[in-house]
């Protein structure tokens, strides 16, 4: 498993830890909810929710605004960001704000034998849901299953 694949596999890990140190229900049920919501943006889950890719050609990130040199080269995009995902009383997500700090932007070339392609990404967040799902119930997210 390269860098990137490990990083998707394991980006849960700080909220598996923090679920487990967690005992109210609301508090849990925002967590798990938030946990699905990752893995379904991850998995490019377009019926339920939006995804961005995590590589990208050189084309793209001019489209964007981003001075790259070379047309030809693969490139991982990074910052510093801040998401703010207010919950209702029955931890339903309401909303989400996301902010970045332009200032830690870091593009790195990536060697195309490292890079992780949008479709194993979906791959491994379907997997990683599947767990949840398994482990935890279909409607594990829902106030008052988990």
């Amino acid at each position: 498993m390269n860098r990137f694949e490990r990083a998707v596999h394991d980006c849960m890990l700080p909220t598996a830890e923090l679920l487990e140190r967690t005992t109210v229900p609301l508090h849990r049920a925002m967590l798990l909810n938030f946990w699905r919501h990752v893995h379904l943006e991850g998995a490019g889950d377009f019926e339920r929710i939006v995804a961005r890719d995590q590589l990208a050609a050189e084309a793209d990130l001019q489209a964007m605004g981003y001075d790259v040199p070379d047309a030809e080269r693969l490139y991982h995009v990074a910052s510093r960001q801040a998401f703010i995902w207010p919950y209702d009383d029955r931890a339903r997500l309401v909303g989400e704000h996301l902010y970045e700090d332009k200032t830690s932007l870091a593009i790195q070339e990536v060697d195309p034998a490292d890079a992780i392609t949008p479709a194993r990404v979906r791959e491994i967040h379907d997997e990683q849901l599947a767990v949840l799902e398994a482990e935890r119930g279909e409607r594990f997210w829902v106030l008052g299953n988990g």
